[in-house]
């Protein structure tokens, strides 16, 4: 019992300092997929819960994780290389992108 309040009040924290840590966009990813690889540990510990052993099944399984591995790979790049454009000048990209989506309208209403 207290081994399950205490494990709350830590997973609590650890949520709430992830949101303080940055932008929700680079928290919220990887809070996302742990909750996920937490809840099937969690299921196979206590409940004795086994993931399917087909080959397809496991196929599937492995898949989705190295997907889902490799999406948060490229999300944490990615805004990586944001802030970096931010602090060296660039601007943002969205307030960029936007910029030229304008310009292409208005070359597009004009022409």
């Amino acid at each position: 019992m207290w081994a399950l309040v205490i494990v709350s009040l830590a997973a609590t924290l650890l949520t709430q300092a992830a949101y303080q840590a940055g932008p929700l966009v680079d928290s919220l990813p990887v809070m996302t997929m742990l909750g996920t690889v937490v809840a099937v540990g969690l299921g196979a510990l206590a409940f004795a819960e086994s993931l399917a052993v087909s080959v397809t099944a496991s196929t599937l399984q492995v898949g989705s994780l190295a997907l889902m591995t490799a999406a948060l790979v490229g999300l944490a790049r990615r805004s990586t290389r944001q802030r970096a454009e931010l602090h060296h000048g660039g601007g943002s990209t969205v307030q960029g992108g936007i910029a030229a989506q304008n310009k292409s309208t208005a070359t597009e209403i004009q022409g």
